[in-house]
């Protein structure tokens, strides 16, 4: 594993896997998170070339302010063209797997800067913001998220295992206040508008993979049809999932994204959304 500091204006990441010959796999954090989360999954998929970043606002990247989605994404693509392994053109590619707001940022990247990806695995991302009572709920716990005992208290209710509380912790405590509440604000209205290249043909050659919990908000799960837009793309829900899925079963996850890395389809034990729901692939 290599540490990355950033030089001014890159994202503090890390690397891990392996470098030889291996498919570059890009792992983007959920909101008030960062790249911590990502522990099992690291383990798991040994067998590939990993960058881990902490997006602006948090973890090693707390000092670039979190800015928007926008510039978030246009960071990770710098990212990927300085590290990640070459196509058969010699073209720096990678796979990007994404948790909500780094499903959100991933979204992006599939839009904006498609050259750099090989595929896309876009997971409970707020594509469409959230409703009120999810939006007020959120911002309480952002103002909370410093408070150790709230965390420790909140995460076992969670179903979070122990170590994934106390970094939850450490990562409150390390919060930069102002680009929460930037990051909340900008989640709560929903990314439509920065999306605007998703549908373009470059765009359209990057198979993606839209993926929620079964127990998610409505509004997570509808804005999956958004994701549908060739027959290469699958939308899927993971059943009995909700929206800490990646953490509290890192496991089912993991199978997803390598289900969907190496074969390009969607795993076998995900359902298909219903109409009422959303476009089912």
């Amino acid at each position: 594993m290599s540490d990355g500091a950033p030089r001014p204006g890159g994202l503090h990441h890390e690397q891990d896997g392996a470098t030889a010959g291996a498919e570059t796999v890009v792992l983007l954090h959920g909101g008030n998170l960062s790249g911590w989360m990502w522990a099992p999954q690291r383990e798991a998929l040994a067998d590939r070339h990993l960058l881990v970043p902490d997006l602006p606002g948090y973890g090693g990247s707390r000092d670039l302010g979190w800015v928007s989605t926008t510039d978030a994404a246009d960071r990770v693509a710098e990212l990927i063209r300085a590290h990640a392994g070459v196509d058969e053109q010699g073209r720096p590619r990678a796979h990007v797997v994404g948790y909500s707001l780094g499903a959100s940022v991933a979204a992006v990247l599939v839009a904006r800067h498609p050259e750099v990806l090989r595929s896309a695995v876009i997971a409970s991302a707020p594509l469409d913001g959230m409703g009120p009572l999810m939006t007020a709920v959120a911002r309480t716990q952002v103002k909370l998220l410093r408070v150790a005992a709230f965390q420790r208290m909140l995460g076992p209710r969670r179903g979070l295992p122990r170590e994934a509380v106390e970094q939850l912790v450490a990562a409150g405590v390390g919060l930069d206040p102002a680009s929460s509440r930037r990051m909340m604000a900008e989640t709560a209205r929903g990314v439509a508008d920065q999306l605007e290249g998703l549908d373009e043909p470059a765009s359209q050659a990057v198979p993606v993979l839209g993926v929620a919990g079964a127990g998610e908000a409505r509004r997570v799960v509808t804005a999956l049809q958004r994701l549908q837009r060739t027959p290469q793309d699958a939308v899927r829900l993971a059943p009995s999932m909700h929206h800490l899925w990646t953490v509290q079963h890192p496991d089912v996850f993991t199978a997803v994204v390598r289900h969907w890395v190496e074969h390009g389809a969607a795993h076998p034990d995900l359902e298909a959304v219903p109409s009422s729901r959303g476009r089912a692939s």
